[in-house]
């Protein structure tokens, strides 16, 4: 406990006490009021945990709720990064698409961007097991296989050999469906990541 809440709550006692001090002293002066002496210890006990439970654990849950869900904000802002990172990939492609032409500036700097991805997916894995870590490791697998296959599709294939100066119809259709098939995973990740 804080020295701020121990504060709030010496202060709280202290303001009860000193409401039930001002009251009894005034009990006298009120002249319509008479003091039920059946009134039960327990009873007054049970309207003081009711009302006990109907302050403090909605103040709690709240609390738990809103780290939770930002938490989950700060994991979906994490692979909204990793995915703007993959569009700029598609983006290279496309350009190169559209230009007729892919050269070796072009193909490095798909390559830079990879490592940058790489990067990015570790963060969000650390990050995932630190704060859900029963759901990291299957999230975290489905993940590696798409992003890899996306990857080795583009660094292993033919795109990266030096005679690969155009980029045709049928690698632009399959460049997109590998491409698609990680935007989709990465869409799916993000409703799973709200639904915990």
């Amino acid at each position: 406990m804080t020295s701020k809440a121990k504060l709030f709550i010496a202060i709280l006692i202290f303001l009860f006490f000193l409401i039930g001090l001002i009251t009894g002293l005034i009990w006298k002066d009120i002249p319509y009021i008479k003091l039920n002496h059946e009134v039960k210890v327990t009873e007054c006990l049970s309207i003081i945990v009711t009302l006990g439970i109907g302050i403090f654990i909605p103040l709690i849950v709240k609390k738990w709720i809103d780290d939770a869900r930002s938490v989950k904000t700060y994991l979906v802002d994490e692979l909204n990064s990793v995915l703007s990172t993959v569009n700029l990939i598609k983006l290279k492609i496309k350009e190169s698409f559209d230009k007729g032409t892919i050269g070796k500036d072009e193909k490095d700097e798909i390559n830079y961007l990879f490592h940058t991805a790489e990067l990015q997916i570790t963060s969000f894995k650390n990050q995932l097991k630190v704060a859900f870590p029963n759901q990291e490791k299957k999230l975290s697998q489905k993940l590696s296989e798409t992003y890899n296959l996306y990857k080795d599709f583009l660094t292993d294939g033919p795109l990266m050999v030096s005679s690969f100066t155009k980029i045709d119809d049928r690698f632009y259709r399959e460049h997109n469906q590998e491409s698609m098939k990680l935007d989709s995973l990465f869409k799916t990740i993000i409703q799973q990541i709200y639904k915990f």
